[in-house]
């Protein structure tokens, strides 16, 4: 998820603001609501100190159920066909662009920057249809004053919105924009600890709890030892009228279904947070097909407004770089191509009803939507000739009276 590297590689040598930051690994530690919210702070303050948060954000990504409903959201826009016009008519040069893994890596990185917050792009670019493009570390980048500095803690850097940085940057989000992820925060740490305490609850009570009761010392002391030989699980060893209970809360099956309703609810809240509903990404135990019709609405027209903000980043930023770097693309801009909705069927079955009602449908047009090939002159069968009838047939045949 983080631009540079250590060493840069010789394809990414040209990129200017790419290699004048020095990145350091990203650090991994416990994470907890304190550690949250101080990170929050510190990249809220003044001197925009990122990269505590984006070192977070790295570590709350290895959940897999946000990753995987920060990737739905990410695939529903870069798995859609772009295309550019000028004047209405389609540049064949310039949409070749859209299937080099260049451009595919801008149009994700745009993407994540409504997860991660405000992104700087470095661009390299050729108009031989070769190119490299880069994310530069979150961490060094402070929007607010428009630099990116060489450590992540450092208050002076290289000011990209000047010359000739200017001209080799894109950026995504707003100056202030810290992403959705910093929502999704708060559940994933929860749930996090609620795994270890269902763990532990796991190895206490998984396995059968053992119950040991002895009425003098001697049959105390054999009786510990064999318990102890028995295994792994727990045990216990009291006097014969010793009482031992274990109290669970009431309406909670065996203390093991507070933990699963914890478990289900941090993982709603992601997918409301990042889905817009959770129909769509987990199994609806009480709801019916209405709904959850109603919920994929939702986040269908999250994707529009996905692929509404990667238009406007194409066109208002990637257009004026394609034209510095000689493109012919004045006067042009991006578009997502139209995806039909009808299933095969469905269109079909729209097709008789038209015939139906006196509305002249082609035959080209029933074969090339069902798919089948439209038969040619020697695949339609020859008709039958009819017989020849005999003269000698034709005279034995009754003529009728005059």
């Amino acid at each position: 998820m983080f631009g540079g590297d250590i060493t840069p590689s010789d394809k990414f040598k040209k990129m200017v603001v790419v290699n004048n930051i020095s990145v350091r690994p990203i650090t991994r530690q416990t994470q907890d609501v304190d550690k949250w919210r101080n990170a929050l702070q510190a990249a809220e303050g003044f001197g925009q100190q990122r990269q505590t948060l984006y070192d977070l954000y790295a570590d709350i990504l290895l959940d897999g159920f946000l990753k995987r409903c920060i990737e739905k959201r990410i695939t529903a826009v870069t798995n859609r066909r772009l295309c550019f016009t000028v004047n209405e008519k389609r540049m064949e040069d310039v949409e070749a662009l859209t299937d080099k893994t260049f451009f595919d890596m801008l149009v994700r990185l745009v993407m994540e920057s409504r997860f991660w917050g405000h992104s700087l792009i470095e661009l390299d670019w050729g108009r031989d249809g070769k190119g490299h493009t880069k994310l530069v570390d979150r961490r060094h980048v402070k929007p607010r004053f428009g630099i990116v500095t060489k450590n992540s803690t450092d208050t002076d850097g290289i000011k990209y919105r000047e010359k000739p940085f200017d001209a080799l940057t894109i950026e995504a989000g707003e100056d202030e924009d810290l992403g959705w992820i910093l929502e999704c925060c708060f559940p994933v740490i929860v749930k996090r600890g609620n795994y270890g305490n269902w763990a532990e609850f796991a190895q206490v009570f998984g396995m059968p709890f053992r119950h040991g009761k002895y009425n003098n010392e001697e049959t105390r002391t054999v009786l510990e030892d064999a318990l102890d030989k028995m295994g792994a699980a727990g045990y216990i060893v009291s006097p014969d009228d010793a009482q031992i209970e274990f109290q669970y809360p009431a309406g909670v099956g065996q203390g093991v279904d507070i933990f699963k309703m914890l478990h289900q609810t941090c993982d709603e809240d992601i997918a409301i947070t990042i889905l817009g509903n959770t129909m769509t990404t987990t199994e609806a135990k009480t709801s019916g097909y209405a709904q959850g019709v109603v919920h994929q609405q939702v986040q269908e027209e999250l994707h529009k407004d996905d692929r509404k903000f990667v238009l406007s980043i194409l066109n208002e930023k990637l257009t004026p770089y394609l034209e510095r770097i000689g493109f012919p693309v004045a006067g042009g801009s991006w578009a997502f191509e139209e995806e039909e909705n009808m299933s095969k069927k469905e269109t079909l079955e729209l097709g008789e009803i038209l015939k139906r009602n006196a509305v002249p449908v082609g035959l080209s047009w029933w074969y090339e939507t069902s798919g089948i090939p439209m038969p040619s002159a020697d695949d339609l069968p020859e008709e039958d000739e009819p017989e020849e009838i005999e003269e000698e047939e034709e005279e034995a045949k009754p003529k009728p009276s005059k």
